[in-house]
């Protein structure tokens, strides 16, 4: 059997060609989803805490008029705008889809609260609806912590 010894250059080349494989691949990183936004973060959790007062309020009184309508019609056009602006940070980004359809989901979600409201929902519909705006919610911000950790 023939044995294989390293001579003293064998080993300081291994160890050259590792180490430049090492530097190599700190330097050109792949990068498949874009970095953590903390304004993102921040907008979601607002958005998150007005959406639950919206959607108190609808559940307490279903139905409203006056100012009261004017009121309610303002704070929901305002969530919306809200929206609207993580969606446009969401997009100014690369790699940044998944982001994108989760926001878009969002929106989609709080457009069929502007007709809901149109109703006389009862606290179930309500309850369900916050529920499922709730899991949108949630998905962007866990997406987002995870780009944190990355």
């Amino acid at each position: 059997m023939k044995k294989i010894f390293f001579s003293r250059s064998h080993g300081l080349f291994l160890f050259s060609v590792v180490s430049f494989a090492f530097i190599m691949n700190g330097c050109f990183s792949v990068k498949l989803i874009a970095d953590y936004d903390e304004a993102v973060d921040k907008q979601v959790t607002e958005i998150y805490r007005n959406i639950s007062i919206y959607m108190q309020d609808l559940v307490n009184t279903p139905q409203v008029s006056g100012t009261d309508s004017i009121a309610r019609t303002t704070k929901y056009n305002s969530i919306q705008l809200d929206i609207s602006t993580i969606k446009l940070r969401a997009s100014a980004k690369e790699k940044n889809s998944q982001q994108i359809q989760q926001v878009e989901l969002l929106a989609d979600s709080w457009n069929k609260i502007g007709e809901l409201q149109k109703l006389r929902p009862t606290k179930d519909m309500v309850q369900s609806a916050q529920s499922g705006l709730e899991i949108t919610l949630t998905a962007i911000l866990r997406l987002e912590i995870a780009k944190k950790r990355s």
